[in-house]
């Protein structure tokens, strides 16, 4: 493997995987009586589903994967400032 090849393929996994994030406006979407304080939506370059990420009552949580989902952990790392791992 060249050396250029090499750093490149370094850079990919320290920056994580290429993603689209959206912030939608919870109320517009659920309603004016939802309890959803946040609603994202993550789609990753790769992957061609969306991922709906919310924050509720019960926590944060994708509506597919649960709170387990790295798109979560995605979103909350980004709301947090700091890069996701």
């Amino acid at each position: 493997m060249s050396h250029a090849l090499s750093l490149r393929c370094r850079a990919l996994r320290r920056t994580g995987p290429a993603l689209r994030l959206a912030k939608w406006v919870a109320r517009a979407i659920a309603g004016e009586r939802t309890r959803v304080q946040a609603m994202y939506k993550v789609r990753y370059e790769r992957d061609g589903g969306i991922h709906q990420v919310f924050l509720d009552h019960h926590g944060w949580y994708c509506a597919e994967h649960g709170p387990a989902c790295s798109a979560v952990r995605e979103v909350t790392a980004r709301r947090e400032g700091v890069s996701p791992s």
